[in-house]
């Protein structure tokens, strides 16, 4: 049996009843869920845990959400549906329209609501698996730069050739049982202190 992924969900809106109301559309998977009385407590919350999702129920006691959620779109790998009243509907969908947040005009019914965040949840986990494949990227990234400048450095500074600087890494990670990463690291710590000295 393939394992159930769960999405922790926070919700904002002026009143717990309203919370329960909205929790009840949810699938099972969706736990554990929060609440917060206002954006203000729903920013707190999310400055200490992360959430895979955010349901604002718009407006709330200390402002209407909107901007916030706009916002909080464009910080982070969440996945945000934003209930609003059916007069602003147009208008909040439209300044919505590139942060991939979900809009619904309230009320809203149990079914709209269910697939609003069916659709939210594969949203947001290709977001988050794109975002780990691109931090993955940068590392990479980030390791060839350390290591070609560890290598330049092995040339420049010991006179090898660049056969010799690769092999010399690769030996270097693999006595130490490190990674290339942590060898080429030590390789310029040294050989920048070796310089700073001779140069002192």
């Amino acid at each position: 049996m393939p394992k159930v992924t769960t999405s922790s969900v926070l919700i904002a809106a002026p009143a717990e009843s309203i919370a329960a109301k909205i929790r009840t559309a949810f699938p099972e998977h969706m736990s554990p869920v929060s609440f917060a009385p206002s954006m203000t407590v729903a920013r707190q919350k999310l400055e200490r845990e992360n959430y895979d999702l955010l349901l604002i129920y718009s407006p709330l006691p200390d402002e209407s959400g909107v901007q916030t959620a706009i916002e909080l779109a464009g910080e982070r790998a969440i996945g945000i549906l934003l209930f609003v009243k059916p007069e602003v509907y147009e208008q909040i969908s439209y300044a919505a329209r590139d942060s991939g947040i979900f809009v619904l005009s309230r009320p809203a019914s149990r079914t709209v609501i269910a697939e609003a965040i069916r659709m939210l949840c594969a949203m947001q986990k290709r977001v988050a698996a794109l975002t780990a494949m691109n931090a993955a990227l940068h590392r990479k990234l980030d390791d060839q730069r350390l290591i070609s400048r560890a290598k330049c450095l092995l040339i420049e500074i010991r006179g090898m050739s660049e056969t010799e600087a690769h092999h010399y890494l690769e030996k270097l990670a693999m006595d130490a049982c490190i990674t290339k990463r942590e060898a080429a690291q030590d390789i310029i710590r040294r050989l920048d202190a070796e310089t700073s000295k001779n140069a002192g």
